[in-house]
């Protein structure tokens, strides 16, 4: 279920990009041409692709209703990014949303130094979420968890990113920040007043024990109509093959005069069934998630918002195409009215 960016490494040196794309293509079709005359264009789009290389998504998503028995059709994500190699040490990923207007979501360079450093600076994703948990294309289920929605910051910020990974053995240890000013999602303004976070982050994403802390300062103007706060939480999870869980705890405090501070607390798990040999679904992915929102840190007013999620997903998969066919049912524990039922494809390329 999950689709990372892989890294790739061509070196150009001397010669611009495309300079020595086009010298390389040229030698290419010089070398095949002594080769039955055939052009080996599969050499060429392959070290092309090291320096250009597209991605993308799009969700299609049917919603019942089953209060009311209202229903509609949507499109709910429609993007499409690029990323490729600059220099050995330089990379770039731009990213865009066409669902709902044009956005632009992430446009930044990557630095990288040394083994195991990596500079950003740019509009992307901060630090305080766990890219799992945000990317469309990464979820279990057809709808982020309520900890996303009821961010007092947003999940992209334009600044700089900042983050080193080393080992203890076989185990990754990894330290992320971040220092923003964009004021959220391409918003760029003078200010005095940064977005500060990060994440101390132990185990891998996909293999083993996982678990995190992180916290974050927004400290908006006052001007812009958002109110300063001051965040904090957790993340613990396994992951093997078949099997996943993880679970997340938030905690957002008001540091305005009106003092208060609210909570997100989400559980989730899944099993994969692999269907290797399938000529039809590869994966069938069960999933079951939790999650709530509270008014304060021990939630002892009860649940402003509480729901279960049971999904069902298919999963389909040549090559870098996969298409996952998707049946989810959202159960409110507060109120009858919040519950639905989604059906979603979901296409990645």
């Amino acid at each position: 279920m999950l689709f990372y960016a892989g890294s790739f490494s061509l070196h150009a040196a001397n010669h611009s990009s495309f300079d020595y794309l086009y010298q390389q293509s040229e030698n290419t079709v010089a070398d095949s041409l002594s080769n039955d005359g055939y052009v080996k264009k599969s050499e060429f789009l392959s070290e092309l692709k090291q320096y250009l290389d597209f991605d993308g998504y799009t969700k299609l998503r049917y919603e019942f209703d089953t209060y009311n028995w209202n229903q509609k059709f949507s499109v709910k994500n429609f993007r499409l990014g690029a990323k490729g190699k600059v220099t050995d040490f330089m990379s770039y990923r731009m990213q865009f949303e066409f669902s709902n207007g044009f956005k632009l979501l992430d446009l930044y360079a990557s630095f990288k130094p040394v083994k195991g450093l990596e500079i950003r600076a740019g509009q992307g994703v901060i630090p305080f979420f766990n890219l799992a948990s945000i990317s469309p294309g990464l979820l279990y289920f057809s709808d982020y968890p309520l900890f996303v929605n009821n961010s007092p910051a947003g999940t992209r910020d334009i600044g700089l990113y900042l983050s080193y990974t080393c080992y203890a053995g076989s185990v990754p240890i990894s330290f992320v920040a971040g220092y923003y000013l964009g004021c959220t999602l391409n918003e760029p303004q003078l200010s005095m007043a940064p977005n500060i976070n990060g994440r101390i982050e132990v185990g891998s994403q996909d293999k083993g024990f996982r678990f995190a802390v992180k916290a974050m300062r927004n400290s908006p103007e006052m001007e812009s109509g958002r109110v300063p706060f001051f965040s904090y939480g957790g993340e613990l999870g396994y992951a093997s093959r078949n099997f996943i869980i993880n679970g997340e705890f938030t905690n957002h405090n008001n540091l305005s005069l009106h003092r208060d501070s609210y909570s997100n607390l989400m559980l989730q798990t899944a099993y994969i069934f692999h269907l290797d040999k399938s000529k039809a679904f590869k994966k069938i992915l069960p999933a079951v998630k939790w999650d709530a929102v509270g008014d304060d840190v021990f939630f002892k007013e009860g649940f402003l918002k509480n729901r279960i999620t049971a999904g069902l997903t298919f999963c389909f998969e040549y090559g870098k195409l996969a298409s996952h066919l998707r049946f989810d049912y959202e159960h409110s524990l507060v109120s009858d009215k919040d519950s639905r039922l989604v059906m979603e494809v979901q296409i990645i390329f």
